[in-house]
């Protein structure tokens, strides 16, 4: 076996011209050739030889990341003898790092794999110095290129690791990611991954030392939390795509961890209403694009990041959402209450508005009912904007009282301005109508405590249920559908107030209700 021959099936492999029979000799040659010593060596060497063209040197490397998965330990589970000597293990483990710093960003990816791979298998008995030297990487302010290979190979390394390992990392590992989070010259994403990266680092701080995490977290927390507010903070430029929202996506995410991590109370006391209140901004300044390029656009693209987590501004705001539901119950739990109690207005009228039915979703409706009004009662299962409104409108709602005066209140604002729209022949007033009905049956079993309630409630129902229901627009199936729905939801209250509703519709009401009984 020579490095020739190696090179020769790469380039039959990678060369477009190659046609199928030519590529199947490549590979069954390259088969038998990685049974032989030194196989690896000859990869890593065309890998990283500056003068060979990139397509082949990519595939040097998916070969040898392959090569490293299926013989470098027994304990693979695909493993394929002969395992690779000790001799080509050193010499890999010494060579493979330096890659790290190679100007392209696609064969730094692929051989932050490879180093990420052996480190599942020999990290830290075999290569103890490999977490330590990564993170020293990053704090080299001359090599950009090696700070964002090590960086990736964190990312990748982490999902192997125990807590107790990534723990151990964390006095040294924060600063650098800090580091890189503030600086400018760094892409996006390069600075997303060092927010994911910490993001890991908080769970595993709170599964294996959660008395300890004030401790760990100290030096730097007051920083992290200051630059996490400045993303969020930040305006997300939706011309580019799912990778716009990419950093406050990352930030959302942190602040998910923070919110069920008990342990940190104390530190993040100062902070929750300065997060409340940007998160509450920054789903605002989403509402509109989202409705013009979300609940009204009838394509939908779904986007996923390197490690296939979904990305894109629409999850950003489910995140937004979901961190003000979460909030208002801790609010409304702590000495805050009354303050809390002050935003349920805007937190009201901001879930309604999201809660608007997407044309995406309306397909899966149309394909499947029964699997769509499950998933309506089943909403832990779904992770969608509308979903997540629907979730902050419920929560305001279970404070009672004062959480049913908003709702209704934005309702019936929404329902006014829908039947403005349809007089005016907007095309999209069904969707603004669907939404309020949907959310005026959600609280129907709390509005039955309340006479208030229950005649705003009954005034839905008589303005905009019955109609359609009397005089169905065949064009707009989802809202006759929705107020067929919101039949099954008024039932109880027609029989707990039947004077609510002039006697011209009480026979239609009870004649419907009793087909849901």
């Amino acid at each position: 076996m020579s490095s020739k021959e190696v090179l020769e099936c790469l380039q039959a492999l990678s060369a477009p011209g190659s046609g199928p029979a030519e590529v199947a000799r490549s590979e069954a040659r390259l088969t038998q050739l990685a049974q032989k010593p030194g196989y690896s060596i000859f990869l890593a060497s065309i890998f990283s030889d500056g003068r060979l063209p990139f397509h082949i040197k990519q595939q040097a490397g998916f070969c040898l990341k392959n090569l490293i998965v299926e013989k470098w330990h027994q304990s693979s589970k695909n493993f394929k003898p002969p395992m690779i000597s000790d001799k080509e293990k050193k010499q890999l483990r010494d060579g493979l790092p330096n890659l790290l710093n190679t100007e392209n960003g696609k064969l730094r990816t692929v051989a932050s794999m490879c180093i990420a791979v052996i480190g599942n298998f020999d990290y830290p008995e075999n290569w103890p110095s490999l977490l330590p030297s990564l993170v020293k990487c990053l704090n080299d302010h001359t090599k950009p290129n090696l700070a964002q290979g090590s960086l990736r190979t964190i990312l990748l390394l982490a999902e192997d690791l125990t807590d107790s390992q990534i723990v151990e990392a964390i006095p040294s590992l924060l600063p650098a990611l800090l580091r890189i989070l503030k600086e400018m010259r760094f892409s996006r994403q390069v600075r997303a991954q060092s927010i994911r990266i910490y993001r890991t680092c908080l769970s595993s701080i709170v599964t294996a030392e959660p008395e300890q995490a004030s401790k760990f977290l100290g030096p730097t927390f007051k920083s992290w939390l200051e630059a996490i507010h400045f993303v969020l903070k930040s305006k997300v430029d939706l011309q580019d795509g799912a990778e716009s929202s990419i950093l406050q996506l990352e930030s959302a995410r942190v602040l998910r961890v923070l919110q069920i991590t008990r342990t940190l109370k104390t530190e993040l006391a100062p902070y929750r209403k300065l997060f409340f209140g940007t998160v509450e901004q920054a789903a605002i300044s989403l509402f509109d694009p989202y409705l013009e390029l979300i609940v009204s656009s009838e394509s939908k693209d779904v986007a996923f990041d390197d490690d296939g987590d979904r990305i894109g501004f629409e999850v950003y705001i489910t995140h937004l959402l979901g961190f003000l539901t979460r909030a208002l119950k801790q609010e409304i739990q702590s000495i805050n209450r009354e303050e809390a109690l002050r935003c349920l207005g805007r937190l009201a009228k901001l879930g309604l508005g999201f809660m608007r039915i997407t044309y995406s979703e309306l397909g899966e409706w149309e394909s499947d009912p029964d699997e769509f009004i499950y998933y309506e009662d089943n909403l832990e299962m779904i992770f969608t904007v509308r979903a997540a409104a629907t979730s902050l409108v419920d929560a305001v709602v279970g404070l009672g009282e004062p959480g049913l005066k908003p709702v209704l209140n934005a309702v019936a604002h929404d329902l006014k301005v829908a039947n403005k729209m349809k007089k005016e022949n907007n095309h999209r007033w069904w969707i603004l109508h669907e939404a309020a009905l949907y959310s005026c049956g959600l609280l129907i079993e709390s509005a039955s405590e309340s006479k208030e309630s229950c005649q705003k409630a009954m005034w839905v129902f008589r303005n905009a249920v019955l109609p359609n229901l009397i005089k169905p627009d065949k064009r707009f199936s989802f809202c006759y559908a929705r107020s067929v729905w919101c039949i099954s939801q008024y039932a109880s209250l027609l029989e707990l107030y039947p004077d609510c509703i002039p006697p011209a519709f009480e026979g239609v009401c009870h004649c419907s209700s009793y087909l849901f009984q």
